[in-house]
Parts: C-alpha cells; sequence; structure tokens
C-alpha cells in the first residue's frame, strides 16, 4: 500500500518544474563562485601592486659633521615623476644654499629601486659650513643649530602619477641613530666634506685649497650622476 502511495506520487511529480529549480540552483551557485573569484582575483591583483610599486621613505642622518636630507625609495620598482615641496617658513630658516637645493625637488626627479639621495640641509655644532661663496663660521652654525634643530620639516608632493607625499619630522628625531652610510653619492661627499665643514682641527685650511677639493669632487659627482641617469635610461628604455 505504501509502495503504491509512493508510486503514485513520484509520477505525479511535475520534473520539468524540478529540472528548472535545479537549473536556477546551478546558476546561483555558479555565480556565487565567480564573485568570490573575482574577489580573489581582484585581491591579488592588489597584492602584486603593493609588492611592484615604488614607496619613499624620508629621513635625517648625521655624517661628518653634516646634516643630511635622506630620501629612499624602499620599493622593487623606479620612482618616477617625484615632486617635493617644503614650506616657506621652514626654507628660509636654511643657509641660502641649501634651501636653493630643495627648492629644486619641486621639479620631477626619479629614484631607482632601493636606491637613496642625500640633500644637505645643515651642519652640526663645532663645524664651519662653506655655502656658495660664504663660509659659516662656528658660532653662527651653533646659533642655527640652537635656533632649528626642534624645526619641523614638512613634506608634501607626488610620485608614479598616483602616490602622494605627506611627511613630517625634525632633525632633533634623528640626532641620537649615528648611522653612516657609504655608497658612490656618499663617498663623493666625503671629498666635498673637507670644502663644507672644517672641525676645530682644520680651521686654518687656505679657502684657494678648500675651492680645490670641492671642484674634484664635484667632477666624480656629476660623473656618477650621469652615469646613474644612463643606467636608467638603459633600464626603462633598453639599449
Amino acid at each position: 500500500m505504501i509502495l503504491a502511495v509512493i508510486k503514485l506520487n513520484l509520477t505525479t511529480v511535475d520534473w520539468t518544474a524540478v529540472a528548472a529549480v535545479m537549473s536556477f540552483l546551478m546558476i546561483v551557485v555558479t555565480l556565487i563562485s565567480l564573485c568570490q573569484s573575482k574577489q580573489q582575483l581582484k585581491e591579488l591583483k592588489r597584492q602584486w601592486e603593493e609588492a611592484n610599486r615604488p614607496r619613499l621613505t624620508f629621513g635625517v642622518v648625521r655624517w661628518h659633521g653634516l646634516f643630511l636630507l635622506k630620501i629612499t625609495n624602499v620599493g622593487n620598482v623606479v620612482a618616477t615623476d617625484i615632486k617635493l615641496r617644503f614650506e616657506e617658513e621652514y626654507l628660509s630658516s636654511l643657509f641660502e644654499r641649501c634651501a636653493e637645493m630643495l627648492r629644486g625637488l619641486e621639479r620631477p626627479f626619479c629614484i631607482e629601486a632601493k636606491g637613496t639621495k642625500y640633500y644637505l640641509i645643515g651642519a652640526s655644532k663645532g663645524s664651519q659650513l662653506a655655502v656658495g661663496n660664504k663660509i659659516m663660521p662656528e658660532n653662527e652654525v651653533d646659533k642655527w643649530v640652537d635656533e632649528h634643530i626642534s624645526d619641523l620639516i614638512k613634506i608634501t608632493g607626488s610620485y608614479g602619477g598616483k602616490y602622494s607625499v605627506t611627511e613630517c619630522f625634525s632633525i632633533e628625531m634623528f640626532l641620537n641613530k649615528g648611522i653612516v652610510y657609504e655608497d658612490s653619492i656618499a663617498e663623493c661627499l666625503g671629498g666635498i666634506k673637507d670644502g663644507l665643514v672644517m672641525n676645530n682641527a682644520k680651521k686654518h685650511v687656505p679657502v684657494q685649497e678648500s675651492l680645490e677639493r670641492i671642484a674634484k669632487s664635484l667632477q666624480i659627482l656629476v660623473k656618477n650622476m650621469d652615469k646613474t641617469v644612463t643606467e636608467e635610461n638603459e633600464k626603462e628604455y633598453g639599449e
């Protein structure tokens, strides 16, 4: 009797409707799967772009009596079209030549992957600083350090056409790190340093000798910079 009822019920089922419902459910499951796959692909793309993008970091190092602004591209690709702006109030507190160099960073430049560039922003106490045609005596350098060591260096700008820069720090924040950096540019700065900074033991270095040292070191610096630009162009456009 029960089997007969089951058989009767099965024979009255609308299998066409059942098939339609099953097809609809399969479509829903497929759409859900596609959405999940799309999200996964989107996340993978985001992760790849994050891992393969330029990324700038900023800091200050004290190197042989000089305070240098350090800009590093820690990313895996070249940072192009870098444009940086500094507050005019901060620039007006710097020695004239240092301010001119930082203003120049408003013009587009690039930094290779894992590359670093340094820019002179001052000198530490007990040193004399030669900036342009003017030599800042030790007492003026000491006064500048006392007045501006805690000044905030506010940097805004952009690079890579879509990444922004918003940084704020002071020389004082980095004073205790005591890290020395050596690379082709730093080695060249080592030669220039004797012409820029004169410690107490070297106060009587003749000006002409100092200028000759600077000229020779600048020639090396220009040669290194030209070599770097050539290598960057070859990497970007191929030989």
